[in-house]
């Protein structure tokens, strides 16, 4: 059921069609959308420490509200966590949501 997701979340990822050049996520500019435009990113991350392991499937939905203001909602469409000690933990993860504005 787990790998089922995994793939599923990696196959969502793919047909999402993003430049492999860098990942666009977290990246905040001075340059917003164009007014009615929405950009859509994607990417998997894969983290690992003394504690542990994390997989993650971001994405980020970009609207150009105005030539100054845009909406940004990057939800996490699956997380696993995974600790060496404790108990773990797999699912939908966050969900930001945030209104940049430019003067």
């Amino acid at each position: 059921m787990r790998v089922g997701r995994l793939v599923v979340g990696v196959i969502v990822m793919l047909a999402v069609g993003t430049d492999a050049t860098s990942q666009e996520l977290e990246t905040e500019t001075a340059r917003l959308p164009a007014t009615g435009t929405i950009v859509v990113a994607g990417g998997v991350e894969y983290q690992t420490s003394s504690e542990g392991s994390e997989l993650a499937t971001p994405l980020v939905v970009e609207a150009g509200l105005s030539r100054r203001w845009e909406i940004m909602v990057e939800p996490v469409a699956y997380t696993a966590i995974r600790p060496f000690h404790g108990p773990a933990a797999t699912g939908p993860g966050d969900l930001e949501a945030t209104m940049i504005g430019r003067t």
